[in-house]
C-alpha cells in the first residue's frame, strides 16, 4: 500500500467519526480546536466538518504539505510538539494524537502543561492513544476523572480519553 492509499483510508473511514461527534458535544457552537501530532489532518477534517476552526501542529513538513492540499480551510504548522501554543490562542479543544510515541517524558510533560494553558476554562482535552504503552502513561499521569471508550479498529486497538479541563491538575508532571 502507499502513501496516497493509506491517506485515502483515514479519510475515507468514518470510524473515528462517531468520537470526534461525542468530543464536539461538549465543545458547544464553532469551537477553536488545536490537535498536536496531526499527521495529515484526517481528524481535524472530521472536526472542521462538524464546524470547528481548526489548527494542527505536527512536526513532519512532507505530512503537512498534504495536509493542507487536503484541507484548504484548516490552518497547519510544521513546529516541534512542544510549541506553547497558548501563544497563538486559547482554545476549546485540545486533542492529542498519540503523542506518547513521539516525545520523552520531559518534553511530554511541557507538553501537557502548555495544553493546559492553551485549553478555555470550559474546555476539553480529547486523547487519543494507539497503544499499551500510551495507555498506561496517560492513566499513570492523568488522573482518573475521564471519559474512556476503548474499540478495537481492525487489528488496532485505539484507546480515545476525554478530559475536562476544571477536572486537569494543572502541574501534570511538574
Amino acid at each position: 500500500m502507499n502513501k496516497e492509499e493509506l491517506i485515502d483510508i483515514y479519510y475515507d473511514n468514518s470510524f473515528l467519526t462517531p468520537y470526534f461527534k461525542q468530543f464536539k458535544k461538549y465543545l458547544g457552537d464553532e469551537p477553536k480546536v488545536v490537535e498536536l501530532n496531526c499527521g495529515f489532518g484526517e481528524n481535524l477534517s472530521k472536526m472542521h466538518e462538524l464546524g470547528a476552526t481548526c489548527l494542527g501542529i505536527d512536526t513532519d513538513e512532507s505530512v503537512i504539505d498534504e495536509a493542507k492540499q487536503r484541507n484548504p480551510g484548516i490552518t497547519f504548522l510544521v513546529n516541534d510538539l512542544t510549541l506553547d501554543i497558548k501563544s497563538i490562542d486559547i482554545f476549546k479543544g485540545v486533542i492529542l494524537n498519540d503523542v506518547y510515541s513521539k516525545v520523552d517524558i520531559m518534553s511530554l510533560g511541557l507538553i501537557f502543561n502548555n495544553v493546559y494553558g492553551s485549553l478555555d476554562k470550559e474546555g476539553y482535552l480529547f486523547i487519543i492513544s494507539k497503544n499499551e504503552y500510551s495507555k498506561e502513561a496517560i492513566e499513570t499521569i492523568m488522573n482518573k476523572k475521564f471519559i474512556f471508550v476503548e474499540e478495537l479498529i481492525g487489528n488496532e486497538k485505539i484507546s480515545f480519553y476525554i478530559y475536562k479541563k476544571v477536572e486537569l491538575d494543572p502541574h501534570f508532571l511538574l
